[in-house]
């Protein structure tokens, strides 16, 4: 199998420790660090009261579409100082009436203000129904009905289903708000990428070098491919070949409904362990493998898949379970070796055993 340069735990409690330490500085106060990065001072930033917001509406005719729901909108928001910070709408989930909202929320306030402040999250908290509970199910195309789980598929989700990014996902699926309010805001967080665009303007710098407090960091990362939800298990041993004979360096499985073409129904999560062992094979030992189920498990199969990750030498686990479910993520963070869930899952859990 493939041979690591380390743990995922050692790496967590080295370089990224550090840097997750910079990053922790750059929220409570980006316009220091920001600041800091370049070697001045932060009253010596320019003037980023917020002058004008407005959003510009882009020509999709011709573009192909990655979700459904994009607009082709682009936020702006633009200083005194003339600095004008951007983020695209509507690309996962649709923002409404932006305009209307970002007007009196953000015009004639400062970035420097707002950002330590600003959120997208009510601070949310879930144990998405214990370690065996119902687990959401992406079934094959032209499906429709319910699952033996219970959950709805090829129409409107009900609530507690279908995305996991927020509207009915959220409602009745057992979510309690830490601070109250609604989550996720999408509202604030199409602000927040734009103030954050802004101040990186500020200092000409990206943010990542922001967020790293001025360490020396990569500035080139590499490309790997990621597949589409496939029908079936058998599609992905051509697409993994494909992006290979292509030249790319790595492949993540973004698993489907793990059935095969033909057959009889199978457990989910059983699938995509046959994906997994299909792709490694074909694939070959050497080759940098991720997996991202989009928080479709429940912690019982998050563990079982997530040992065989750590066998075939999978490089990381991405969202196996709702991004929620601290208790689960502490558990996988104590019991796998294989890389962090995600950046954002993998940090609340080594806080919360803090």
């Amino acid at each position: 199998m493939r041979t690591q340069d380390m743990s995922r735990r050692g790496f967590l409690s080295g370089a990224t420790a550090f840097g997750a330490a910079a990053g922790a500085a750059a929220y409570w106060d980006p316009a220091q660090m920001a600041a800091q990065v370049v070697g001045v001072k932060k009253g010596d930033l320019p003037d980023l009261t917020i002058k004008e917001v407005k959003v510009y509406v882009t020509d999709l005719k011709d573009i192909h579409k990655l979700n459904g729901t994009e607009t082709g909108e682009i936020v702006s928001v633009v200083t005194h100082s003339g600095i004008e910070g951007n983020y695209t709408i509507g690309d996962r989930n649709r923002t409404a009436n932006w305009l209307e909202w970002a007007k009196p929320a953000l015009v004639g306030k400062n970035v420097v203000d707002m950002l330590p402040t600003l959120t997208s999250t009510s601070g949310m908290k879930t144990r998405s129904g214990g370690f065996d509970a119902p687990s959401r199910r992406r079934p094959g195309p032209g499906a429709r009905g319910r699952n033996a789980m219970g959950f709805s598929f090829g129409a409107p989700p009900g609530p507690g289903e279908g995305s996991a990014f927020g509207g009915v996902a959220v409602a009745g699926s057992g979510l309690q708000t830490h601070g109250g309010g609604e989550w996720p805001n999408y509202y604030t967080a199409a602000a927040d990428v734009a103030l954050w665009d802004i101040l990186g303007k500020a200092v000409n710098r990206p943010i990542y070098q922001i967020l790293s407090g001025g360490i020396k960091t990569k500035d080139r990362v590499l490309a790997y491919a990621s597949s589409q939800h496939l029908p079936t298990i058998e599609d992905y041993v051509p697409d993994v070949t494909k992006a290979k004979q292509q030249g790319y360096k790595g492949y993540k499985i973004h698993p489907g409904s793990g059935q095969h073409a033909t057959g009889p129904e199978i457990p989910t999560y059983v699938g995509h362990m046959e994906e997994i062992r299909e792709v490694r094979k074909a694939a070959g030992d050497d080759y940098v493998l991720m997996h991202d189920p989009v928080q479709m498990y429940n912690e019982f199969e998050a563990m079982t898949v997530g040992r065989l990750l750590d066998d075939l030498g999978y490089l990381w686990y991405e969202d196996p379970v709702p991004t929620m479910d601290e208790e689960a993520l502490i558990e996988l963070v104590k019991k796998l070796d294989v890389g962090p869930p995600s950046q954002a899952s993998t940090s609340t859990a080594l806080m919360l055993q803090l």
